[in-house]
């Protein structure tokens, strides 16, 4: 679906994350993320059901270099897992693209 940013037209990527996202899939995030840099993304929780703290730096990692590339990378419907695996690892959840609660 098209995205307006900034007057330009921008296409929103989105990808729904794995059920786990733990150190057996964090590689193979890591390479689907990295082919989608440059792009808008939207990241799909919903789905996550283990998490462990290399699947979280991957996610960290993410939006960190989205935000120094300019690009917007969000997480919608974080999982009440993908939520528990923050608050465990000390990690908020603005730092895996989750948008602030208004």
């Amino acid at each position: 679906m098209p995205q307006l940013m900034e007057g330009k037209r921008k296409m929103l990527q989105k990808y729904a994350l794995p059920e786990r996202l733990d150190t057996a899939t964090a590689p193979g995030l890591a390479d689907a993320l990295r082919g989608r840099l440059g792009e808008v993304l939207m990241l799909d929780g919903a789905a996550v059901s283990k998490v462990g703290a290399l699947g979280l730096q991957v996610l960290v990692a993410a939006v960190r270099q989205w935000r120094e590339d300019g690009k917007e990378l969000t997480l919608e419907n974080p999982s009440d897992a993908l939520l528990e695996g923050c608050k465990w690892l000390g990690i908020s959840p603005a730092d895996i693209g989750c948008p602030d609660p208004k």
